[in-house]
């Protein structure tokens, strides 16, 4: 067996543009700067048909994106002979072929669920799930379980499947949303959808509804209303994913399945009240490696979702001083105003203003206030401190 000069990571195209990915990669080059071989990253993020997995190190990492992709990069990977780990992607569905480091997808919902009831939420709707996503059905599951279990059972009626097109899945419930006092979705870029969907529909969030979602995002820190969330740590992921490489590279003899399981926490916002978490809900425990030894394509291309990464990545790594300018911009202020208020030159503020529009994927200003006013409304000004 050849040592591995590199750390081979797969990655469909749609999703290394995503803030995820990139703090998925930077855990995984900050456990392996720290490990005694320092190994560099290399990423195949290009048509399958296009890499030989053949000359790859015998252990591959699979990143999250289209379930398609995963499911043929999985099954490529089987026929060169590689151990697979998944990272962000629960691996249970697929028997014995592949190792995972993962959110905890049951212990997260089953947190959210019992907030929910324990504050007098029991019209829970599950809103945005697709069918055929690996972590969509993850939380589908669990929330449905946790439900029943709690005397708050979920029917077959209030579970929303998303299947062509997003926005016709919220409209859906939109109409149905008087028999319900809270939406759960699969995650932020969903929920914050409904919130626009439900603020045309005057529907006041949470006031009339509360929404929930998952895995932080920045735009759901900083709109209006902020977005009660699970927190789940990527970079962390990343970082035991390597461990995971690096330990069954050294004992492929033993063909270790590994299972790594980092539970989220719970952060209550605007679109629930601020309701209390209750501290049990932050100290679930982590589950250990176990071993003998130690989603559909239209997530990514749908208008909503692509609008909400977007905008993601335009808020992701900005310091101070940019996320200054992008309130301004949006509370209508001249470059010339914020030159003066911040105390630089209109230049500076020009070089940062195309690194912003940049990240955002748009040209002119008012592009980038109409993406910003339609999917996040009034920017709050929480940004300030980051």
């Amino acid at each position: 067996m050849a040592d591995a000069e590199y750390i081979p990571v797969i990655s469909d195209p749609n999703y290394t543009g995503s803030v995820w990915f990139e703090r998925i990669t930077k855990g995984i080059s900050l456990s392996a700067a720290a490990s005694r071989e320092k190994l560099p990253i290399k990423v195949f993020s290009t048509e399958l048909g296009q890499i030989n997995f053949e000359d790859m190190p015998d252990v591959v990492v699979i990143t999250n994106g289209l379930q398609e992709y995963v499911h043929s990069a999985v099954k490529a990977l089987q026929r060169a002979g590689k151990q697979i780990i998944l990272t962000g992607l629960e691996a249970d569905y697929l028997g014995d072929l592949a190792s995972c480091v993962t959110t905890n997808h049951r212990l997260d919902m089953e947190s959210m669920i019992q907030y929910l009831v324990g504050h007098g939420k029991r019209r829970i709707a599950l809103v945005g799930f697709r069918e055929g996503a690996i972590n969509d059905s993850n939380y589908r599951r669990a929330a449905i379980s946790a439900a029943r279990s709690l005397g708050a059972p979920i029917g077959e009626k209030s579970v929303f499947i998303w299947n062509n097109m997003l926005e016709d899945t919220l409209n859906e419930f939109v109409r149905a949303s008087g028999s319900y006092d809270v939406a759960v979705c699969p995650n932020d870029s969903i929920a914050l959808s409904l919130v626009n969907v439900c603020k045309a529909a005057g529907i006041d969030i949470p006031g009339d509804m509360f929404v929930t979602g998952t895995c932080d995002m920045l735009i759901g820190r900083y709109c209006d209303p902020s977005l009660t969330t699970i927190q789940i740590d990527f970079e962390k992921i990343g970082y035991e994913t390597f461990n995971v490489w690096n330990f069954i590279r050294k004992r492929l003899y033993a063909r270790a399945l590994l299972k790594v399981m980092i539970p989220g926490k719970l952060v209550a916002r605007t679109s629930t009240a601020f309701l209390e978490v209750p501290p049990q809900l932050h100290n679930k425990p982590t589950e250990e490696f176990s071993s003998d030894a130690y989603q559909k394509k239209v997530f990514f291309t749908d208008p909503l979702i692509q609008s909400m990464i977007r905008i993601e990545n335009c808020l992701s790594n900005r310091d101070e001083l940019d996320r200054k300018i992008i309130l301004g911009i949006m509370q209508g202020k001249s470059y010339e105003t914020l030159s003066e208020e911040l105390f630089v030159s209109v230049s500076a503020i020009s070089y940062r203003r195309v690194k912003i529009f940049k990240d955002a994927d748009v040209s002119t200003r008012a592009a980038f206030e109409l993406l910003m006013h339609d999917n996040i409304g009034d920017m709050s000004t929480d940004i300030l401190h980051g």
